[in-house]
């Protein structure tokens, strides 16, 4: 009943029909799910420096990636006018999600914040105190400028003007560093692609703040289940009785299912 709900979003009226039962006993047992979700630990912003990968822009020989942190913007029904967000036109709340750059796994979730609230406020009112490793940065969109010893944003574009004409300009190093960084954002914009398919979340929300909250910390957990479950690494004591036949391909141990490299760009759909 909860993932339908959340799925669709339209009215406990109309799902409660599609389920054969009252109204009560439909939103009651929404509720009940989504306040029981939020006492499950599927988080583990620890876990985020067993998929570090090398920061190819950093001057520091240990210098690595952890995270691709992004924003995203959720409609809510609130009269409030300090959770007006002009780029999206709508009241909303925000949440702050980093990924890890390997697989997409959440390691990290902030929020919610109100619409208006500019990204990199919301990292430095927050993320920016957690205390990371020594030459460790995330990754993140050019709204987190500003923020170099922790942050690998792309470059902004330089605009001149020859000969009368404006011309778009950047040096080919930079132009370098930005495709870089674009190969590793992509994974959380699959992340908020996938989790969106819950049409709660495009949808202006109804309900409380904090039962919103709750929702999408639920199909947050739930895509990191996803995503653990598919990883599927090999068990250690695993025998070689299935090679018997010499069918089968020898299973790789764990230490070198942890050296994998897995594409950034894989999509979730």
């Amino acid at each position: 009943m909860t993932l339908d709900y959340l799925r669709y979003y339209t009215t406990f009226a109309d799902r409660c029909r599609i389920f054969n039962t009252c109204y009560k006993t439909y939103s009651t047992h929404v509720w009940k799910v989504l306040a029981a979700n939020i006492k499950l630990k599927f988080i583990h912003f620890e876990n985020r420096i067993n998929f570090k990968v090398p920061d190819a822009t950093s001057i520091q020989n240990n210098g690595h990636l952890t995270l691709s942190i992004d924003t995203t913007f959720c409609p809510i029904n609130v009269k409030d006018e300090s959770f007006y967000s002009a780029k999206h036109s709508a009241n909303g709340v925000k949440y702050e999600v980093g990924t890890n750059l390997i697989d997409g796994e959440v390691m990290w979730v902030n929020g919610p914040f109100k619409g208006r609230m500019a990204d990199i406020n919301i990292y430095r009112n927050n993320l920016k105190n957690v205390q990371i490793k020594d030459g460790e940065r995330f990754v993140a969109d050019i709204a987190y400028h500003g923020e170099k010893e922790k942050l690998l944003t792309p470059h902004k574009e330089k605009i001149m003007f020859v000969n009368g004409k404006k011309e778009i300009f950047m040096e080919p190093i930079k132009k370098l560093e930005n495709s870089f960084i674009k190969h590793h954002r992509i994974i959380n914009e699959n992340l908020f692609s996938v989790i969106k398919r819950f049409s709660f979340l495009e949808k202006e929300w109804l309900s409380s703040i904090d039962r919103h909250s709750q929702a999408f910390m639920f199909v947050v957990n739930l895509f990191n289940i996803s995503v653990t479950l598919n990883r599927c690494p090999p068990n250690e004591n695993e025998t070689d009785e299935s090679l018997e036949d010499g069918k089968d391909t020898p299973p790789i141990s764990y230490e070198e299912f942890k050296n994998l490299s897995f594409p950034n760009t894989k999509s979730y759909k």
